[in-house]
């Protein structure tokens, strides 16, 4: 089973204790009874003669009449998020501050909440969850669990969130069994992009034009970008393809597998319940995963890795000090190398293809969904605080102080003068709309499990320990057998 789970009886207990106890029942008008006098004609004969006439009458009635809906009583959405940078947090607390303003009745309560599936896990189970979250738990788990509040039929209502304003992908990607459980809220955007140091590619006479396409190319610029010295120690890496790479080894709904998409497969089939790693598309690509890092060299990669710590974020990591080219990253790569590096010039493309695939350009737009669980008792006030963080307003404030794109299409305009400064940007928003494959995460109920062992394939390939044959077999035998331990039900005929 994997790591951090709650059976599904004790996280249904909590949904049904806390859901039945605090489930919103529609405000009906009273029907009061009023007394009027209602004017009317009536038929008579005049008495002696035969003339017929009308006569007017006044007759009491009682009729019935809706009495005007109550006030709608004060309501508090307590919203949780995991993100604790000093600007998440101030935009966040920005939306919930202008939300209450708008003399709704709804005030929100925002809170930063550290280890947030931890966290989320027991507050279902114990029946008092928040009423809204996003980020940063294994969503899909919580879908199949039916601990959270399928969405359709508010969507469906919605005058101000329509489906198909958003980016194709994203709203498939908070699907499970045709219901929907989040609306595409925070940190949206493309997934797959290759980044590179422009001075590095002159350096060594490559076009920062002409970006290899292939993974035959990108190996060819490998053997001409990294360089080491006597010993073989790295002094300057062109690529970790894997690890050292944001979305590479990503498995989620949030951001869609790059290998797998690259080799033009999904690793998970939802229709069938199936995983799909054992193939010849997945042996080809841990076969050159495993052609790089035999020539890289585990060991030394990992003293390189412990040398420059940091990643994007910080001037001491590989990439902004200048001492690795390139890197497999999604859109918010740009905005975090301006700061940790302004003064080095980037340049981004699509990701490689293998050559049978060399003319499919493709991306994958993920993002956070933001979600009701089943147990709030105010879903209703809920759902309309949704639909302001989901707003073109809520997320010019995010973008303002993250530099996060939301789910909307309108977002995604590579002209947008705000980007202006981020030459690289402007290449993953028109990536968006021009990919010729725009492909939605897999909504894999055991992801967390399954991640982990993806992860650990290609650490057995890094060291040596299976073949790339090996590999894929193993991983389809342990996720296909985690599944039927950790949901049975799904795969009852």
């Amino acid at each position: 089973m994997s790591a951090n789970t709650i059976t599904r009886r004790r996280l249904l207990q909590g949904a049904a204790l806390a859901g039945t106890a605090g489930l919103l029942v529609a405000c009906q008008p009273k029907v009061v009874e009023k007394v009027v006098e209602k004017v009317v004609k009536e038929t008579v004969i005049i008495e002696g003669t035969p003339k017929v006439v009308e006569k007017v009458v006044k007759e009491t009635v009682v009729v019935e009449k809706e009495a005007a809906a109550p006030a709608r009583e004060p309501a508090k959405v307590v919203w949780w998020f995991q993100w604790n940078a000093p600007a998440q947090m101030e935009a966040f607390s920005t939306i919930a501050k202008n939300f209450g303003e708008m003399d709704n009745g709804i005030t929100v309560e925002a809170l930063q909440v550290p280890t947030m599936q931890d966290k989320m896990l027991a507050a279902v189970a114990g029946g008092n969850p928040p009423d809204v979250g996003v980020c940063c738990i294994q969503y899909v788990g919580f879908y199949v669990r039916g601990v959270f509040t399928p969405l359709d039929d508010y969507l469906d209502a919605s005058e101000k969130i329509k489906r198909e304003d958003f980016v194709p992908g994203l709203f498939e990607s908070m699907v499970w069994r045709g219901k929907t459980y989040g609306v595409p809220a925070c940190e949206c955007g493309p997934r797959f992009g290759y980044i590179f140091n422009i001075d590095h590619l002159e350096e060594a006479g490559l076009d920062p034009d002409n970006l290899p396409q292939t993974w035959d190319e990108t190996w060819d610029w490998h053997t001409k970008l990294t360089k080491k010295d006597a010993a073989g120690n790295l002094e300057q890496l062109f690529l970790d393809p894997f690890f050292g790479s944001t979305t590479a080894a990503a498995l989620a709904p949030n951001c869609a597998s790059l290998y797998p998409t690259s080799w033009g497969f999904s690793p998970w089939d939802g229709d069938t319940m199936t995983f799909n790693f054992d193939n010849p598309q997945m042996v080809e690509a841990f076969t050159w995963l495993k052609k790089m890092y035999d020539d890289i060299g585990v060991e030394k990669l990992d003293a390189f890795s412990q040398a420059n710590p940091g990643g994007r974020y910080v001037p001491t990591g590989a990439m902004p000090a200048g001492l690795r080219t390139a890197e497999f990253v999604g859109y918010y790569a740009p905005g975090e190398l301006h700061v940790s590096a302004p003064d080095t010039r980037w340049v981004a493309g699509w990701c490689p293809r293998p050559e049978s695939r060399r003319n499919v350009r493709y991306q994958n737009v993920g993002g956070h969904p933001i979600y009701i669980p089943l147990a709030s008792k105010v879903r209703d006030q809920a759902f309309e605080f949704i639909e302001y963080v989901t707003s073109e307003e809520a997320i010019d404030i995010i973008f303002k102080a993250t530099a996060w794109l939301g789910g909307r299409k309108a977002g995604y305009d590579a002209n947008r003068p705000d980007i202006s400064h981020l030459p690289s940007l402007k290449w993953y928003l028109e990536s968006a709309n021009t990919a010729d494959e725009l492909v939605a995460g897999p909504v894999i109920p055991n992801q967390a499990f399954a991640t982990t062992q993806y992860q650990r394939a290609v650490s057995a390939l890094q060291y040596g320990e299976k073949t790339p044959e090996q590999a894929a077999v193993d991983l389809q035998k342990e996720v296909t057998e985690d599944l039927a331990k950790e949901f049975p039900e799904l795969l009852v005929e």
